[in-house]
């Protein structure tokens, strides 16, 4: 869905589209169950970012197995950068990025589709060990159009809600639904967590590339 923007406008308007956001954060049904061409395609798309701000990404239900999704974004492409936080286990299906902006310090957080149990024990010990930054999480699909949680949303909020930095999830997936739009708050100890879903990629164009700001 990104890619159909990222490929519409030049490496120099995005650079001065971009060059001001402290971070990017993808949620990607990016190689349907596992075709190059879209794998190329994204790369293509995603590159022109590369050096310009720091980004995370994750594979969603259709990037499923992700051989592909880790033969364009495995670790290795961005274990070298100062914003690159880490991994779980021996591929990128799971990562983390640390940026400041506006004299804050943030951890992002990007978790697979419906993220196994060693996952999510692994992201708990992530933001514990990271508690002095504000955390965003974003993974595939946490909420439906109507506001609720799907089962898999259930299961990240319930194993990470008693993290006090946690104050922001973000989804896509539900290309389905005529709004394709959703937001929930939920109060934990006096901390709350705002949940988002936006979706675009059932409009016309892909939505034109919209970017939830």
């Amino acid at each position: 869905m990104t890619s159909a923007f990222y490929l519409e406008f030049g490496r120099d308007s995005l650079r001065g589209t971009f060059l001001n956001k402290p971070v990017r954060s993808q949620r990607p049904d990016r190689f349907k169950k596992g075709a190059n061409l879209e794998g190329l395609l994204a790369n293509a798309a995603m590159s022109i970012l590369d050096g310009v701000v720091p980004y995370g990404v994750l594979p969603g239900n259709h990037d499923q197995p992700t051989e592909y999704y880790n033969d364009y974004f495995g670790y290795e492409r961005y274990q070298d950068e100062p914003w690159y936080g880490g991994h779980y286990g021996d591929n990128n299906d799971n990562n983390y990025q640390l940026f400041s902006a506006l004299g804050m310090d943030f951890i992002v957080l990007h978790l697979q589709f419906n993220p196994p149990d060693e996952v999510l024990t692994w992201a708990d010990e992530v933001l514990r060990s990271h508690s002095d930054r504000r955390a965003i999480l974003n993974s595939h699909w946490i909420l439906n159009d109507t506001g609720e949680r799907c089962e898999y949303g259930d299961r990240i909020y319930n194993a990470l809600k008693g993290n006090e930095n946690l104050f922001l999830m973000l989804c896509g997936h539900v290309g389905w639904a005529e709004e394709n739009e959703a937001h929930r708050v939920d109060i934990v100890n006096d901390n709350p967590i705002y949940q988002l879903l936006a979706d675009y990629q059932n409009r016309s164009r892909y939505g034109f590339g919209w970017l939830v700001e």
